[in-house]
């Protein structure tokens, strides 16, 4: 029970040293790194917004222009829509009758064979127990 008490207690020490060293990495790696932006330059992500509205307002200026000028062209005329005309339907074609001799004939029935039974002869073989034998 001893070596396996001093394992569990090597493995907690080794993991908070190595958390220790990277937490000390991480802290040094971030003293290192310059400032990317400047305090008074505006962020990529707020340029692109005001892109993105500048554009909404130009697409609703086209679209406020496009109304007024449908509003100074004339209305065009209304045109009298075509009537469908009712359509007199024809009379389906009677089928013909069947001659009295093909409904008179008799229908012909199959029947369903039995297959033959197979006989098979039962042989007792000592270290094998029971097996079938071909007649």
């Amino acid at each position: 029970m001893g070596p396996l008490i001093a394992l569990v207690i090597a493995i907690v020490i080794i993991s908070a040293v190595v958390g220790a060293i990277a937490q000390f990495l991480n802290k040094l790696n971030e003293a290192n790194v310059p400032a990317q932006r400047r305090p008074g330059a505006p962020r990529q992500a707020d340029r692109d917004m005001d892109r993105f509205l500048a554009e909404i307002d130009r697409l609703r200026k086209k679209n406020a222009d496009a109304s007024q000028q449908q509003e100074n062209e004339p209305a065009a005329r209304p045109t009298a829509k075509p009537v469908a005309r009712p359509v007199e339907r024809q009379r389906e074609r009677e089928r013909p009758r069947e001659r009295e001799s093909e409904r008179s004939r008799p229908r012909v029935v199959a029947e369903l064979a039995e297959p033959p039974v197979r006989s098979v002869k039962r042989v007792k073989v000592e270290a094998e127990g029971f097996r079938e034998q071909p007649p």
